[in-house]
């Protein structure tokens, strides 16, 4: 299935070389842009998550920094930016509300104090409990989508931000 991928891209730009060509004002549309209709799915879906959260304390960012560290606590921040795709600038600030709220420590690294490590205190490890059913909230919230179009979303979005991160 690989070794056909540099064939598919090809293909896919001789596609997109054509579309430009052809490109025909209609098809400036917003009803034509899948970016306009990833921008309200995203908005929805963070939109949705909001009565969850407020539940639990939690903004949509700092509810991604908490499931990060629960699946791997004591990382840090360049590690954290990473993997919640938060920049740099904003996850700073997103982690010293949540050290306020007394859910992480900073922690300065040994060897380079420059370095930041965060690691969830006891308040936060154990707020994993009262989210523990907020995934599957979600799911429920999609009702005209069974399980299967959802690993479907999932393999779709993470072949389009393949694409574009690596085009």
């Amino acid at each position: 299935m690989q070794s056909n991928l540099p064939e598919k891209l090809n293909i896919a730009r001789t596609l997109c070389a054509n579309y430009h060509m052809s490109m025909k004002k209609h098809e400036l549309n917003l009803k034509s842009q899948l970016c306009h209709r990833l921008y309200i799915a995203s908005n929805a879906m963070t939109r949705s998550y909001k009565p969850l959260l407020d539940e639990i304390g939690l903004s949509y960012p700092q509810y991604l920094v908490m499931m990060a560290l629960w699946e791997e606590d004591k990382i840090s921040m360049s590690e954290l930016a990473t993997v919640t795709y938060i920049d740099t600038g904003s996850l700073t600030l997103v982690v010293k509300k949540m050290a306020d709220k007394g859910l992480l420590k900073i922690v300065n690294g040994e060897e380079d104090k420059r370095k930041k490590f965060i690691h969830l205190t006891s308040q936060g490890a154990n707020l994993q409990k009262r989210a523990i059913d907020i995934p599957e909230k979600m799911k429920c919230k999609l009702v005209s989508l069974d399980s299967a179009e959802i690993e479907g979303a999932f393999s779709l979005l993470d072949k389009l931000n393949h694409d574009l991160t690596n085009s």
